[in-house]
C-alpha cells in the first residue's frame, strides 16, 4: 500500500480522502527520486528530517560477488549444454557463456551431478 494519507490507510478507506493537509501530513524516509516525483505531482514539503540520496540509480555490482559465485557453481554443475560434444564446442560454451554473464567457468568443474550427489567443494 502507497497511501497518500495515514488516517485513510489506517481504516483502509476507499472513499476520497477529506482530510486537512496537517492530518494528511506524514514523517517517513524516502529516496531523492521519490522526493521529486513527489514534488512533480504537486505535493508540499513541509518539514526533512531524513531523505536517502544514492548516486546510483541501480546497480549491477551489489551482491555480485555473491550471485556470480553461486551462478558458477550452478552453471558448473549443471554441465555441458546437450549440443556441446566436442572440445571446440565446449570452449566456445565457456567463452559465450562469459562474454554474456560475465562469469569465468572452469572447464575442468563443469560435470552433471546428478541429484543426491555430493557436491564438488568450491572455495
Amino acid at each position: 500500500m502507497f497511501p497518500l494519507c495515514p488516517f485513510c490507510a489506517e481504516t483502509l478507506s476507499q472513499s476520497p480522502c477529506e482530510h486537512s493537509d496537517e492530518e494528511r501530513s506524514m514523517v517517513g524516509t524516502w529516496v531523492t527520486e521519490e522526493v521529486k516525483v513527489a514534488i512533480q505531482k504537486g505535493y508540499r514539503i513541509t518539514k526533512i528530517f531524513e531523505v536517502y540520496h544514492f548516486r546510483e540509480k541501480s546497480s549491477n555490482r551489489l551482491f555480485k560477488s555473491y550471485i556470480d559465485l553461486f551462478l558458477k557453481m550452478k552453471q558448473e554443475s549443471s554441465g555441458y549444454p546437450s549440443d556441446c560434444s566436442t572440445d571446440e564446442e565446449k570452449t566456445a560454451y565457456v567463452q559465450q557463456y562469459y562474454e554474456k554473464e560475465g562469469v569465468q567457468q572452469n572447464p575442468a568443474e563443469i560435470q552433471k551431478i546428478q541429484r543426491g550427489d555430493k557436491l564438488p567443494n568450491w572455495h
